[in-house]
């Protein structure tokens, strides 16, 4: 090689060199500023997404678990739903109940094994201070993947914190590690405020800090507001479903049927308006439907009996 190749090669690899760091410099440039405007613009709004001032500045329960917290978000949203509607939808929350009602395939990519309900369930109604709730299977993560609810009002809040945090908070403690609470504050006797108060640790790290704004903050957001949604439609679903079965609009056109037909005293007439009259004394969801068919089919055919036997009379 001569000396005029070697010098050609020399500034050749400088030349890439100055551009790499060009590059470099610009990449930097645009994540630093691209951070700042997610520091100081777009987590500001994620974090108090749907709140009011009201809501951010309240003291909701759980607080007092976790009195300096670093970060805190507080996230609302209004369900066309009473409480106690909404309220059976967030007790059978767990990977071993109703699920997180998010993205479950999101959540299975890290073998969380997620399955999300879409009605309630009975036996999953019962919840107390103490009781763990899975957010992984058992047998997954070593068994961490986990919390503890360490606050249960009924109808009203479920807050959740580490296990670590559970045994302080029984020994007088505060959670270290923050709190994540389910909060409904109804509006009226037909909707309902869903609000989720995130409370961050009380010390962390530079390193820490810069993960948690970063990277789990707008993380925990779009999971968590998939959600409430979740919760939402779920609530609102199964209002309108027994909304449309009102026992009163129901018994009465029935009852209306029955007691204007010319053959009452048929025994099967009498049974069907004694279960109309007497017997509706709870709420039709949409699960019961395939009972209101059967008793709209024994009605049909109990008129079709009837009006033959009179036909045959005539």
């Amino acid at each position: 090689m001569t000396k005029a190749s070697e010098t050609h090669a020399t500034e050749t690899k400088a030349k890439w060199a100055i551009r790499l760091a060009r590059a470099a410099g610009w990449l930097a440039l645009g994540l630093a500023v691209a951070g700042l405007v997610h520091l100081w613009f777009i987590r500001p709004w994620y974090l108090t997404w749907g709140a009011t001032g009201d809501e951010i500045s309240r003291t909701w329960p759980g607080d007092e678990l976790s009195p300096r917290p670093v970060s805190l978000a507080t996230r609302a949203l209004t369900i066309n739903a009473p409480v106690t509607d909404v309220w059976p939808w967030i007790v059978q929350i767990g990977q071993d109940r109703g699920g997180c009602y998010s993205y479950a395939w999101l959540e299975n990519l890290f073998f969380i094994d997620m399955h999300n309900a879409d009605r309630i369930h009975s036996e999953w109604q019962t919840r107390q201070a103490g009781d763990t709730v899975w957010l992984a299977r058992k047998d997954r993560y070593g068994g961490r993947g986990r919390v503890v609810v360490a606050v249960l009002e009924p109808r009203r809040a479920m807050v959740l914190v580490s296990p670590s945090d559970a045994e302080r908070i029984s020994r007088g403690g505060h959670a270290q590690s923050g709190t994540w609470t389910f909060i409904l504050d109804p509006i009226n006797h037909h909707a309902t405020r869903l609000i989720l108060r995130s409370r961050g640790a009380q010390d962390e790290s530079f390193g820490a800090m810069l993960f948690g704004r970063l990277v789990f903050d707008p993380v925990h957001f779009i999971m968590e507001r998939k959600m409430m949604l979740g919760i939402k439609q779920r609530a609102e679903n199964a209002g309108r479903a027994t909304s449309s079965l009102e026992p009163s609009a129901v018994s009465s056109q029935l009852s209306a049927s029955i007691n204007t037909h010319h053959s009452l005293r048929h025994p099967r007439l009498q049974m069907i308006r004694c279960l109309v009259q007497d017997g509706w004394n709870c709420r039709f969801s949409i699960f019961d439907c395939r009972l209101l068919m059967d008793i709209g089919r024994s009605c049909h055919t109990t008129f079709s009996i009837v009006n033959r036997q009179s036909s045959i009379g005539n």
